[in-house]
């Protein structure tokens, strides 16, 4: 197993792809920016995305989530009560304060 990380180009939170042996891969937070970045790693390492994990809804964690999953056509995963943050990262910034 292998950890590689991507700083995201808007709050510079980090993403994280958790790698298996055998190449597959699971994207942990992708918040604002990252997802070309990570295409890039899986396109490099040639890894296979079969899952997204947000640790929680903030945007910083969240923003990318869904591009991230439906290019990789892997489930997204977050706790229900953060689902609502999906649709709308920017807009529910001020609930993260």
């Amino acid at each position: 197993m292998r950890i590689l990380g991507v700083t995201a180009p808007v709050f510079a939170a980090t993403c994280w792809l958790v790698v298996a042996d055998d190449g597959t891969c699971v994207v942990v937070d992708p918040g604002a920016g990252v997802a070309p970045a990570v295409a890039g790693l899986v396109a490099e390492h040639d890894l296979r995305v079969v899952g997204v994990l947000a640790t929680h809804g903030h945007a910083d964690h969240v923003w990318d989530a869904a591009a991230v999953a439906g290019a990789a056509g892997a489930p997204l995963r977050l706790h229900a009560a953060d689902a609502h943050r999906l649709a709308d990262p920017w807009g529910t910034l001020g609930e993260a304060a």
